[in-house]
């Protein structure tokens, strides 16, 4: 084979097959930090994870949809918290949460990661991460 005919074919296949496997570690490290987080208890693990998530791409603005945080955060999120014509956010509560008389309010605890997210397209459009409850 001539070197410009093995420049021209075999190098681009090669670079196809290093792309799709790099894309294939990423979707399985994603995979398995949404499996982690599912089967852990911690509150301070699971807030990490969360964070893992969020600097491998995992949860995208304005791209991950409010199914994709409900399918990844399972029922530590609650969804339209607080809703307007074109805004809302839901919170992950990575601790659990007391439960108290039906009649009387009971306060949050824990680390929690509030995601805002629009109502008529639902997808992420910030997050906030924090301890500190009213």
């Amino acid at each position: 084979m001539k070197p410009a005919r093995f420049h021209r074919f075999i190098l681009p296949a090669l670079a196809s097959i290093v792309i799709s496997s790099a894309l294939a570690a990423q979707q399985h490290a994603a995979s398995d930090l949404i499996e982690r987080y599912q089967h852990e208890s911690s509150e301070l693990v699971k807030r990490d994870l969360a964070l893992k998530m969020i600097d491998a791409g995992v949860l995208k603005r304005s791209v991950t949809t409010t199914t994709d945080v409900a399918q990844i955060f399972g029922t530590d999120w609650t969804q339209d918290v607080d809703v307007e014509e074109y805004q809302s956010y839901g919170i992950v509560h990575f601790a659990k949460q007391p439960t108290g008389p039906s009649d009387g309010q009971v306060p949050f605890v824990g680390w929690y990661l509030v995601i805002h997210y629009n109502t008529k397209d639902p997808v992420v459009v910030s997050w906030e991460l924090s301890n500190v409850h009213k």
